[in-house]
């Protein structure tokens, strides 16, 4: 499962390293799909859909190392304006919110362009 490795390498290696390394392949892996099949990728809204699922699932147990995690979401909401409302449809700001403040909600699966 996806986010078993992003767990493993992204948010509870101890090693710096490696969580930069993994979160550096994450980004090159998006910027290919954005060539390759657009930013309107089924591949790449799922990818951002299961990536989002982690800040409720696990990054509250494993918030020490999330500087890689926030800066993969910080390259994606970069990349154009259709990006930075994808993850405002996928309620990127409640779940942040909520993260910064320990309480749990889920991403959705809206397509709302705000």
């Amino acid at each position: 499962r996806i986010h078993d490795y992003l767990t493993l390498h992204l948010l509870s290696c101890p090693r710096h390293y490696i969580r930069k390394k993994f979160a550096g392949l994450i980004k090159t892996a998006i910027d290919c799909l954005e060539k390759l099949e657009g930013l309107e990728s089924d591949v790449l809204d799922t990818f951002i859909a299961r990536y989002l699922a982690l800040i409720s699932r696990e990054l509250a147990d494993n918030n020490k190392y999330s500087e890689e995690y926030f800066g993969v979401l910080y390259h994606y909401s970069k990349l154009s304006g259709h990006t930075a409302r994808h993850l405002r449809s996928r309620n990127f700001v409640g779940l942040f919110s909520n993260f910064l403040i320990g309480t749990s909600v889920t991403p959705t699966n809206g397509s709302s362009d705000l």
